[in-house]
């Protein structure tokens, strides 16, 4: 205490409390604190203390006895976090303004550097619904006076640091992050990987907190090539050196790739080494990197060397970065790579990180997808590159459909810079390059993945290009393929990153290409199936099948829809329009395709009243609100006589005659077979005035269809003798 009060300041060390409160949140609000100093440097909560209505003044304020249940709060935090804190509370009186003042204070101590960080194993109770205080998952730290959840790098680097205080300028405490020494490694030169590098914090959050990690010492990171997966790992693995986590002594880095493509210069350059081929090259590359000694290798068997190898790194825990994975042609060579990862670093303090264009684990705990730069943080790295070229400053909306030419990709974004330096308007440059002048890149980037492909993924790939969007229902129909191909390709596909992740009408996923990879497939149709032709025809026959122009969401729900009704899915396709109906409810290509699927739902089972009744009200809204297809008037007619309502077939025939729709001398038939079902009824309950009006009609529309020679003398005398 100071003679005029406390200390104006809370800090990294403790943190005043006026009381507590017995409430769940309350109680989940000390646990948050006390998990935020503990993963810090430790610290105190003080009880007593008010805050006064100025910022910074602080007063004593007596509190009753026994406020915490030390007991109850360790099980707490056991309770949230899994872990055992040794916590101590105290209480004290202390002279202040000439009386005895109760003071609470419980001390948090300091993990040890020996240990991970703890994070919550459970959400924290609602502060506001579905709003949990802190997430399962989640890792909180003390930094300066507020507890905040790590998100960026230089909160990690602290949590798995040394964690020690240093007095910083103007006696201000600050965060001591890095150490003079760095970890032992064999890293290559920064310039042959990336010069400089930008964000990825999300990723970065996911391989920090896979170190903390006790059942899983083996990362993938997987993406199309140019996405900047090589540059992670090195980043990390430079991270890793600066801030020598607990159980890490060594970071060891091995690649399989012989060269790269270098979108500034639009060729490939070789790599100054290349350090294995195979698993047996690389199981032998990494025992020697770790002084076992030849003799022991020479001729050893893989299963001899794992079993060095994993010896080894009992006594020597690293990172060990396996780069560019998919370099070895084989696939099967590729996937035993990552089983000797798995295999080798348990029961060690061991990991390893794979860098592969493939997803070689369906595992999303394993594999982190790398997809390209935010865009926030590609507009960093533009302006990086802009300065390292001299050239003018990048207007915004040039920015924007850079990084969605690109997709984030730095190498792409290079390849186009490439373009700009040598005197190309940027918008220019980016049109060019979606062409011929940006082929090579892409060919660099995806060439290598899709030569790998089968030929019916393929074709499925190709067909998805051509479509923008489609269902695996309508894939299915346009390739022919059954459902166990179909699936087989679809997972092929994806493990290459080669469609994006799906997104979905109802529960059915749609797939699609990224841009950058359908632009490759489309120049090189040739070379992906022999008849791109046919398969073109067979898409444009299908949705001529549709006819409806797929702008949005209502067209890719349409074709869905009809997808789904030629397999007799009636359900899935109600599903499907129904999901988009919500929203798009008022347009009439809409109304009619959910419409058509009741109907043809109520044919499938027998001409179900129900289904009619709904199919029936769909048209006519859909009619309302200006439908005039052709399908429309046949559907709704029909589904009017399904359920003996010659009324409303009549109406249906009067509309269609009046719109123009089709054969009128058809509709002048339909109406008067309608007229003529709705006078035998009246003829029936002795409504005689209407029954002879309405056969009366029944014959004029006969003559019509006659005088127009649309109607044979046959088909007049047997409706006229009826």
């Amino acid at each position: 205490m100071l003679p005029d009060g406390f200390v104006p300041k809370e800090c990294e060390f403790w943190d005043y409390k006026t009381t507590t409160n017995s409430d769940a949140v309350s109680k989940a609000k000390t646990v948050l604190q006390a998990v935020s100093f503990y993963n810090a440097y430790g610290g105190y909560i003080i009880y007593g203390v008010a805050q006064g209505a100025k910022k910074g003044a602080y007063s004593p304020l007596s509190l009753e006895a026994e406020i915490v249940n030390e007991q109850q709060l360790k099980a707490l935090i056991q309770d949230y976090t899994g872990e055992a804190t040794d916590i101590s509370y105290r209480e004290l009186q202390v002279p202040c303004d000439r009386r005895d003042t109760l003071f609470g204070i419980l001390h948090i101590p300091k993990r040890s550097n020996k240990t991970p960080p703890v994070s919550f194993q459970k959400n924290g109770p609602d502060v506001k619904p579905r709003d949990p205080l802190f997430r399962a998952g989640e890792v909180y730290v003390r930094l300066q006076d507020n507890c905040i959840p790590a998100k960026d790098k230089k909160s990690w680097q602290f949590l798995f640091g040394s964690r020690e205080c240093e007095e910083g300028v103007k006696d201000q405490l600050r965060l001591s992050t890095v150490r003079e020494s760095i970890l032992d490694h064999n890293l290559p030169d920064r310039n042959l990987i990336c010069s400089r590098f930008f964000g990825r914090d999300d990723i970065f959050e996911r391989l920090w907190l896979w170190l903390s990690d006790e059942f899983s010492r083996t990362r993938v990171l997987a993406g199309e090539g140019g996405k900047g997966k090589t540059s992670i790992a090195y980043e990390f693995s430079q991270e890793i050196c600066r801030t020598k986590p607990y159980d890490l002594q060594r970071v060891f880095w091995v690649t399989a790739k012989s060269k790269q493509f270098a979108g500034l210069r639009n060729e490939y350059v070789e790599t100054p080494e290349t350090n294995f081929h195979d698993l047996q090259s690389l199981l032998h590359g990494l025992c020697s990197g770790y002084a076992i000694l030849e003799q022991e290798l020479e001729n050893a068997s893989v299963s001899l060397l794992k079993k060095r190898l994993q010896e080894a790194l009992k006594v020597f825990p690293s990172l060990i970065v396996i780069d560019d994975v998919d370099s070895i042609p084989e696939l099967d060579e590729q996937k035993r790579i990552l089983e000797m990862a798995l295999q080798v670093s348990a029961g060690t303090s061991s990991r390893f990180l794979l860098t592969t264009r493939m997803n070689l684990t369906s595992s999303s705990d394993v594999c982190i997808p790398v997809s390209g730069l935010h865009e926030d943080e590609h507009r960093l790295y533009l302006n990086y590159l802009n300065e390292t070229i001299g050239g003018p400053r990048i207007t915004t909306p040039d920015a924007e459909l850079l990084w969605k030419t690109t997709e984030g990709s730095p190498l792409f974004t290079e390849s186009v810079f490439r373009l700009y330096r040598l005197g190309m308007p940027l918008n220019r440059a980016i049109k060019e390059w979606k062409g011929k002048l940006g082929e090579e890149v892409r060919m660099a980037a995806l060439h290598r993945e899709i030569s790998k492909l089968s030929l019916e993924s393929r074709r499925v790939l190709l067909a998805c290009a051509y479509m923008g969007e489609a269902a695996t229902v309508e894939l299915k129909q346009v390739t022919g393929y059954d459902d166990v191909r179909m699936t087989t390709c679809i997972a092929e596909l994806q493990s290459l990153f080669l469609l994006a992740a799906p997104e979905f009408i109802r529960e059915i996923p749609r797939f699609k290409v990224p841009s950058n990879t359908a632009r490759l497939v489309v120049e090189r149709e040739k070379e992906l199936v022999s008849d791109p032709a046919g398969l073109k025809k067979t898409i444009s026959n299908l949705r001529a099948r549709n006819r409806v122009k797929r702008v949005n969401r209502v067209g890719e729900a349409i074709a869905q829809g009809n997808a789904l009704l030629r397999e007799k899915r009636f359900d899935e396709a109600i599903k499907t329009v129904e999901a988009v109906g919500n929203r798009y409810g008022d347009n009439p290509d809409l109304l009619l395709m959910w419409g058509r699927c009741y109907f043809e739902k109520s044919k499938e089972y027998n001409n179900e009243r129900s289904y009619n009744a709904e199919a029936r009200r769909l048209f006519k809204k859909a009619y309302d609100l200006g439908q005039r297809r052709d399908l429309l008037y046949e559907m709704w007619h029909q589904s009017e006589l399904d359920v003996d309502h010659p009324n409303g077939a009549l109406e249906v025939s009067d509309a269609a005659i009046k719109d123009g729709i089709g054969a009128r001398s058809e509709w002048v038939l339909r109406r008067m077979k309608a007229m003529y079902t709705v006078s035998w009824r009246h003829a029936k309950a002795q409504n005689v005035r209407e029954a002879q009006d309405g056969f009366g009609q029944c014959v004029d529309d006969i003559r019509r269809a006659i005088g127009k020679g649309e109607v044979s003398q046959f088909q007049e005398s047997e409706r006229i003798r009826s």
